[in-house]
């Protein structure tokens, strides 16, 4: 099973366990927030600016430019 269906299913469950309890809908909705920005960093995903995400790699893209660095910690592109 892959990582993104097991996320959803556990999700799912939450879902259902605070759906009869709306004081807590508020703390669900905050728990899906967080979890969703904490996919996007593992996955790259760039939240200040969308397009701009990283390789398989960890070489930035930025539209059709990408750079890394070198082992000094130069920016090549």
């Amino acid at each position: 099973m892959s990582f993104y269906l097991i996320f959803r299913e556990k999700m799912l469950n939450l879902h259902k366990f605070f759906k009869n309890h709306i004081v807590y809908e508020e703390i669900f909705f905050s728990l899906v927030r967080s979890s969703i920005l904490s996919l996007q960093a593992q996955m790259g995903v760039n939240t200040d600016n969308p397009q701009a995400t990283l390789d398989v790699q960890g070489n930035v893209i930025v539209g059709e430019a990408s750079y890394t660095e070198d082992k000094t910690g130069f920016l090549l592109w």
